[in-house]
């Protein structure tokens, strides 16, 4: 019912303009058993990060980007998988890019987020065929936000790009082209 939604919606909007609204989202990410309402959880966060990130002090910054990719491998869901890589490329904008000011140095751009290269080279040699897609769709999506700042890493990405094409699964070699 469209009008269910929309007063939904309507409630939501006060709340979702204050950070506090991050870690109730992460919370359903986690917890949540319906993959529906994991990815509409994900939609929103995804929606608000790039404004919100930004406010989070030094230590809930830190602990989204932590939650973020302990989440978006754990997550079953293709799709919920697809917008949590769409938030953590929604926070890589903001933390890769130099000298943002912002109040928080863990959401200021310091150029740096080793966790989400090493998660990305963990996931790209996983046994696992999904853990292995997801590596291309995230990097599809932190290419759409954060392509200068991967610049240093051009190599690299060919090199995973050219296994993943090269991928038996043809989920992988698919997501990777």
């Amino acid at each position: 019912d469209t009008d269910q939604v929309k007063a939904a919606e309507d409630a939501l909007r006060p709340f979702t303009k204050k950070v506090e609204c991050i870690p109730v989202f992460l919370g359903v990410l986690q917890s949540c058993e319906n993959k529906v309402i994991r990815l509409q959880a994900g939609l929103m966060l995804k929606s608000k990060l790039g404004t919100l990130f930004a406010k989070c002090d030094v230590s809930a910054a830190n602990q989204v980007k932590v939650t973020l990719l302990q989440l978006i491998v754990a997550e079953p869901e293709k799709s919920v998988r697809n917008a949590l890589a769409g938030c953590v490329s929604c926070i890589a904008k903001r933390v890769l890019a130099p000298g943002k000011k912002t109040r928080s140095s863990a959401a200021r751009g310091n150029g740096e987020w080793p966790e989400l290269f090493a998660l990305l080279m963990q996931l790209a040699s996983n046994t696992d065929e999904s853990l292995r897609a997801l590596t291309y769709s995230l990097l599809t999506q932190l290419s759409e936000q954060v392509s200068t700042q991967l610049k240093s890493h051009v190599q690299t990405m060919c090199q995973m790009f050219i296994s993943g094409c090269q991928d038996h699964s043809p989920i992988v070699s698919s997501e990777a082209m």
